[in-house]
């Protein structure tokens, strides 16, 4: 239902009347570049401005996503989801801080990107791209290993998929450096989701557990 809604947003979109006028203003004004792009080199400078934004810049909803991730997987005491989303937190908050981190490498390689108005498939924007691809993996890996449910797993897991999909579309407009916060807001509403099912389930078992120590 989530995606078919999504589906049928863009279609319309596509379908729209003054839709290719509008294209045709939106490149001069803001991608002059996007015509001469391949779609692959459009979906690389998305998963670029994407993973800048989600992890290296990192909206606050995406800390309180990853808080909650961390508390829970200390409440589960699994080591390994305590350190992937441990890990991850501690980059961003070291990016935020300032620090030497690898976050701002890669915030450097995707303002080269933007400025330029090109991907160039070199090991630096692939490493980049791979980097944060890993990053992504780490936090949907150690989503999964804190849920119980196999039928949670699969459901949470989908969300954060489709929300990240749903923002990776706007690689397809000449205005994926224009259209600012609002083009996250599938992967906003994936993740407060998965929050506050997170936050039950963290609810839940401590209530659970306070019953059976009385």
């Amino acid at each position: 239902c989530y995606l078919a809604l999504s589906a049928l947003g863009i279609i319309s979109a596509k379908l729209s009347p003054g839709n290719a006028l509008r294209l045709e203003k939106n490149i001069v004004s803001w991608f002059p570049n996007f015509p001469n792009l391949n779609i692959f080199q459009k979906l690389g400078l998305g998963f670029l401005e994407t993973g800048d934004n989600m992890l290296s810049t990192s909206f606050a909803f995406v800390m309180v996503f990853l808080l909650v991730l961390f508390v829970y997987a200390l409440h589960k005491k699994n080591v390994t989801a305590i350190a992937l989303s441990g890990f991850v937190i501690l980059n961003i908050f070291s990016q935020k801080m300032g620090w030497n981190t690898i976050f701002g490498t890669l915030t450097g390689i995707s303002k080269v990107a933007r400025e330029s108005g090109t991907f160039s498939f070199n090991i630096t924007y692939m490493s980049a791209v791979a980097f944060y691809g890993l990053l992504l993996l780490m936090i949907l890996y150690a989503l999964w290993l804190v849920v119980s449910d196999c039928k949670e797993k699969i459901w949470l897991t989908y969300l954060f998929v489709i929300g990240f999909i749903g923002r990776m579309v706007i690689s397809l407009s000449p205005t994926l450096y224009a259209s600012s916060t609002r083009t996250f807001l599938p992967l906003m509403i994936s993740l407060f989701i998965i929050t506050c099912r997170l936050l039950y389930h963290l609810y839940t078992e401590y209530q659970k557990r306070q019953e059976d120590v009385l």
